[in-house]
């Protein structure tokens, strides 16, 4: 076949021309919807996101929770206006047991309850944490004619400080009497419930050694919180028996202690609130005190052994 007559035939040829508008019409129009595919997916994205919903509200109860601040049993907490009110109740055996209020920070638990009728509450009870972790009470002050107690405990661990925390108080016993005389056990079991907030620490510097005799301080530990102040040193060179020893003066004839320590504020005043030592074999005593901070200045640490005294001064911001 020539050239020529090759390009006859392809003149000749009719080829269907396609509507632009039509096509244009298909391609932009909306495509039907493929309910088969699509569901599944918005099924398991609405199930994953209520599973993080409740995995947060659970570990991480501030994330959910308006922690009340109110300015509830300050004094007995040693927290003044950062108190947590809760009002959870449990009844057992006659006896109501309220979780009025409490407090927490990066060196302190501390809860106010309230029974009714008014009972005795000893240290029957431990508290326990959204990640399960137990925690037993480190001492307490009651009023057994009104029914109070204030308990304290150690700090919660992390991330509560971070996530806020979900805790759960069981009392298993009390003490109840008439006017105070022949406390007989009441057994019962109370459960209770809080969200609180946990209040951060902040690390200071730490002061210089101090020797005072045979004993030696070294300071491992300061941390403050905005109601707290904690601090932790090793004495070496002592036992804590030594420590402990109390000795008859002309000031005190049934004794004052062989060893002390004091913090004062800037005015003079003592914020002690708890001070415990302990010691593991021939390990140094490790001393832990606990003070209620009167706010931001200078503070200073009086330590005393024997007659010889030492201070070192603390500054907070």
């Amino acid at each position: 076949m020539t050239i020529e007559l090759l390009e006859q035939r392809l003149e000749a040829l009719t080829v269907e021309v396609p509507d632009a508008g039509r096509i244009t019409a298909r391609v932009l129009g909306p495509r039907p919807p493929s309910h088969a595919r699509r569901w599944p997916r918005v099924a398991l994205s609405v199930v994953a996101a209520l599973v993080l919903m409740a995995l947060v509200a659970y570990f991480a109860p501030s994330a959910s929770t308006v922690v009340a601040r109110v300015p509830l049993a300050g004094d007995a907490l040693g927290a003044r206006d950062r108190v947590t009110f809760v009002g959870d109740s449990a009844t057992s055996n006659g006896y109501t047991i309220t979780l009025v209020a409490a407090y927490a920070d990066a060196t302190r638990t501390v809860l106010n309850l309230h029974i009714s009728p008014a009972a005795l509450l000893l240290l029957d009870l431990s508290m326990t944490d959204q990640f399960g972790r137990t925690y037993t009470p480190n001492g307490s002050v009651t009023n057994f004619q009104a029914g109070e107690s204030t308990v304290e405990f150690g700090p919660l661990g992390w991330p509560d400080s971070l996530t806020g925390a979900r805790i759960t108080i069981d009392i298993s016993q009390i003490e109840a009497g008439i006017e105070n005389t022949d406390l007989q056990p009441i057994k019962g079991s109370w459960t209770l419930h809080a969200n609180i907030g946990v209040d951060e620490g902040t690390s200071l510097a730490l002061p210089a050694p101090a020797t005072l005799g045979r004993a030696r301080l070294t300071f491992t530990s300061i941390v403050y919180t905005p109601e707290s102040i904690a601090i932790d040193l090793d004495v070496a060179g002592v036992s804590m028996d030594d420590l402990q020893i109390w000795l008859p003066d002309e000031q005190n004839p049934k004794g004052s202690p062989v060893f002390s320590l004091d913090v004062v504020d800037a005015g003079g005043n003592s914020i002690v609130g708890s001070t415990s030592e302990n010691q593991d074999w021939f390990f140094p005593v490790h001393v832990h005190l606990l003070g209620n901070r009167s706010g931001a200045g200078r503070y200073e640490i009086i330590a005393s052994y024997r007659g010889e005294r030492v201070t070192r001064t603390i500054v907070i911001p």
